[in-house]
């Protein structure tokens, strides 16, 4: 399997997920750190793009599992691989509504458009 450019493209693409979302992650961290630090107060605008950050952070590393688990073969099936647990956790994280895509992507459409956000922030 090791050998096939599919394999070998889609072990790339997921490595990009999981590294953009490290970097999203990281970047909101540091950023809300330094203000703490400082006194400053977090804005709402900060917490609702964490809020984004966060939720498509969970997405993209959902995408890169779903890509893994679809070229672990018929063997990533099976109860006893780890990829298989890996595979169900993440897909059921992603239906947290702290990190649903529809539900918190709804939300920052909202604030980006002016409206007042449904969804907590």
């Amino acid at each position: 399997m090791s050998q096939f450019f599919p394999v070998q493209s889609h072990l790339a693409e997921a490595s990009a997920l999981i590294d953009a979302a490290k970097l999203l992650l990281l970047r909101d961290i540091s950023y809300c750190e330094e203000k703490v630090a400082r006194g400053d107060i977090i804005t709402s605008d900060v917490r609702i793009r964490n809020r984004r950050d966060h939720a498509f952070s969970a997405r993209m590393l959902n995408n890169a599992i779903n890509i893994l688990f679809t070229h672990s073969g018929g063997t990533g099936l099976s109860l006893n691989q780890p990829m298989q647990q890996i595979w169900r956790d993440s897909n059921a994280i992603i239906q947290h509504i702290g990190l649903n895509w529809d539900a918190v992507s709804s939300m920052v459409g909202q604030h980006l458009i002016g409206m007042e956000p449904n969804g907590q922030y």
